[in-house]
């Protein structure tokens, strides 16, 4: 079998062999404003042909995008014309050690060739071991390349909406970290101005006219607030009777959590994603966020709902909560399972209304649904001089 990668000395031993077929597949940016073309003409590996990403991509009018992957078709013809063929070992290669040679490396493996491999360290390694170089442009005679249909190995956009249903795949953003962070704008006319949507989570959210209409999109949980769509959620209030008092679970939220991190929380509380029904997703909240049994989280209480509308840093907030009261054992104990809980503190119901009053310790909708909890268990009565006020600020 073929290694994906060979090293420079593999390289120089085999450099004359007959069916080993080098190729130049650097790619510059074009802010860089480099030609490539010229520069591998200029020095490249002895016998190394260029390959164009920019000609060996998606021709369609819908290929827009740059160097987006091309059809079996284009690639076989593009790649023939190299003199590059099926019975050849192709060892690709380009100036920055590894950056655009492995896009060609992988474009090979759709189109299921594996006699392809990347040389280790490209020509910076090369250069460092005073191997020798060529100039000019290199010529072959076009070969056959007959391409195998693709390899499962590449995903369009429509794939990953999908996923963001199913999460059955982990998605990463290869780009560099100014791109990602939003620092360096994209080098792309066109192309929306570089960074990502903060917190992305893979969660899709329904977007429809009412909760209960069919969705008429889904909508990556992190961007709701940046469209003002109305999102939905649950939270569970965990209590426990200790003789005539009530306590109640407090979770405090990781620090990594990507909104109100450090912020007090319900035991539990999640989004409402699509294609899933409230009492399974309390569920499985209560599983990953605080290790409650299913048959345990079964027994929690539907008691309403919470809604507000507010302008956030992330956007605006305009959500739906679907409250439930949760009694637990007294000896039951909280365990998260999924990182996003630094810890969980049973309270006297003295010391929850405390920490509302003197400060935002809350996360601000975990407020509004313990405040919701404190009216329906008679905590804050029709005496308080500001029930009105609260009563209809916690119904929205």
């Amino acid at each position: 079998m073929i290694s994906p990668l060979v090293s420079t000395e593999w390289l120089a031993a085999h450099i004359d062999a007959p069916d080993v077929r080098v190729v130049d597949a650097t790619y510059h940016l074009s802010l860089l404003k480099r030609d490539a073309r010229a520069e591998s003409d200029a020095c490249h590996i002895p016998g190394a042909v260029f390959l164009d990403l920019d000609d060996v991509a998606d021709p369609s009018p819908e290929g827009e995008l740059h160097h987006m992957l091309p059809d079996a078709e284009t690639f076989a013809a593009s790649v023939g014309a190299l003199g590059l063929g099926n019975d050849h070992h192709i060892v690709v290669y380009d100036t920055r050690g590894l950056f655009s040679a492995a896009r060609v490396w992988w474009m090979f493996r759709v189109y299921g060739i594996y006699n392809v491999s990347v040389l280790d360290g490209g020509l910076p390694k090369w250069l460092a071991e005073e191997r020798p170089i060529e100039r000019g442009a290199v010529a072959f005679d076009a070969a056959t390349f007959t391409p195998a249909p693709p390899r499962d190995i590449a995903r369009v956009w429509q794939d990953l909406k999908a996923n963001l249903e199913t999460n059955a795949v982990q998605t990463i953003d290869a780009r560099n970290a100014k791109r990602y962070s939003g620092e360096e704008t994209d080098p792309y006319p066109g192309v929306r101005s570089g960074g990502h949507i903060p917190g992305w989570r893979d969660e899709a959210y329904p977007v429809g006219s009412a909760f209960s209409a069919p969705a008429l999109l889904t909508m990556e949980r992190a961007a709701v607030p940046l469209f003002g769509v109305k999102g939905y959620g649950v939270h569970v209030n965990g209590f426990v009777r200790d003789g005539a008092e009530i306590k109640m679970w407090i979770g405090k939220r990781s620090l990594d959590k990507p909104t109100g991190p450090g912020k007090l929380d319900q035991i539990v509380a999640g989004g409402q994603p699509a294609g899933v029904s409230l009492s399974d997703n309390v569920i499985k909240e209560c599983k990953e966020e605080a290790g409650i049994p299913a048959a345990l989280a079964a027994t929690a209480r539907p008691v309403g709902t919470v809604s507000y509308m507010t302008e956030r840093e992330e956007g605006l907030r305009y959500d739906v909560l679907f409250n439930y009261d949760l009694e637990l054992p007294a000896d039951f104990e909280p365990a998260n399972t999924d990182g996003e809980v630094e810890g969980f503190f049973l309270w006297p119901m003295a010391w929850v209304m405390d920490t509302l009053a003197k400060g935002d310790d809350f996360k601000f909708n975990c407020a509004l649904v313990v405040i919701d909890f404190l009216v329906r268990w008679d905590f804050i009565t029709p005496e308080d001089p500001d029930y009105i006020e609260i009563v209809q600020g916690v119904d929205g």
